[in-house]
């Protein structure tokens, strides 16, 4: 029996998506969050020197730039399983995941069947391998795609058992509870806290919280914490000073006492990827008639200076009622 797990964290374009291929490209990192966010019955049986990481890539033609480039094998009770980790970090819904998931799994399970000895894979007892999917979410909005593939078809339920289906895990980080997060001290799990977006509004005192709790972890992974935090995580500061602040007071172990904009800098960074969003003739999660979202985004869109033609291309939203949400912000 195989097991594939697709854990979906946009492709590897910047260092945050780079940090999180780094994360779970270690073992015990990897095992941590199998245990404790999937948690399935089956990962009890999973132990870290059965894992043994596999230097290979899966890229789609549907989809070259989306990249899952982690895989692990593992003897399961006498079995082969196989981890397949597509890392995607979606900072938005993406309705198309189950079908985008129906497309990974048909490649690798045709590539598990062609390679396959001929003579083995056509007598009765052959199997190919099960595929687990699993979706790691860090975006703002709640997800609300449809969790199961047949969900995706339209009139399913007139076929019953007919029909493809599968569903899919999903580890939704800001909806997920702070308290469980922090109930184990592990890099993983700190830096989940770091991620979730409330630690954006509040990050002097969320540093400060894995600041204290950083003390107790293991050397490696206290070298590892820090390295996020100054390569990933304070990037967004724009301030060279700041950083430097931050970055001293973790060394003498003292507390963070600047008080940052921090969420300001999350806000920033969220109109930026808005206004890509718009060069590239869409925004996401503009989906299924989400009239207030289009309005909000319409508006932060406003006041980036774009045009009432370009901000009615992004929302959908016709440039009569663009130019009364303009004149509504007096702009």
């Amino acid at each position: 029996m195989g097991v594939i797990i697709i854990a979906n964290t946009d492709k590897i374009k910047d260092e945050h998506d780079v940090g999180y291929k780094s994360l779970f490209s270690n073992k015990d990192n990897f095992l941590h969050f199998l245990k404790k966010y999937i948690g399935a019955q089956w990962v009890d049986d999973v132990s870290v020197d059965d894992l043994l990481l596999m230097d290979k890539s899966f890229i789609l033609k549907d989809y070259k730039d989306k990249e899952a480039d982690v895989i692990y094998r593992v003897k399961l009770k006498g079995r082969e399983v196989i981890f397949y980790v597509l890392l995607e970090l979606q900072s938005s819904v993406d309705y198309t995941m189950g079908f985008r998931l129906l497309l990974y799994m048909t490649e690798l399970l045709r590539r598990e069947f062609m390679n396959a000895d001929k003579r083995k894979r056509e007598t009765k007892s052959y199997r190919l391998p099960a595929v687990v999917p699993i979706v790691l979410y860090n975006g703002n909005d709640a997800w609300t795609a449809a969790r199961s593939f047949k969900e995706y078809l339209d009139g399913y339920e007139l076929f019953g058992g007919n029909v493809i289906d599968f569903e899919y895990l999903l580890l939704d980080l800001n909806r997920s509870d702070e308290e469980f997060i922090l109930a184990t001290n592990r890099l993983v799990d700190n830096i989940f806290a770091l991620d979730q977006k409330d630690a954006a509004k509040d990050f002097v005192r969320v540093l400060n919280i894995l600041l204290h709790r950083w003390r107790k972890m293991e050397s490696q992974e206290q070298a590892e914490f820090k390295n996020w935090v100054q390569h990933i995580l304070l990037r967004r500061i724009p301030d060279e000073s700041d950083r430097v602040k931050i970055l001293e007071s973790i060394e003498r172990g003292e507390e963070i006492v600047l008080q940052y904009g921090w969420d300001r800098a999350f806000e920033k960074e969220r109109l930026e990827g808005e206004r890509k969003g718009i060069q590239e003739g869409r925004i996401k999660g503009i989906q299924e008639g989400d009239k207030a979202r289009q309005i909000k985004v319409a508006e932060n869109l406003l006041k980036m200076n774009l045009t009432v033609e370009q901000v009615a291309q992004g929302t959908d939203l016709p440039e009569k009622e663009v130019k009364k949400i303009k004149a509504r912000l007096k702009l």
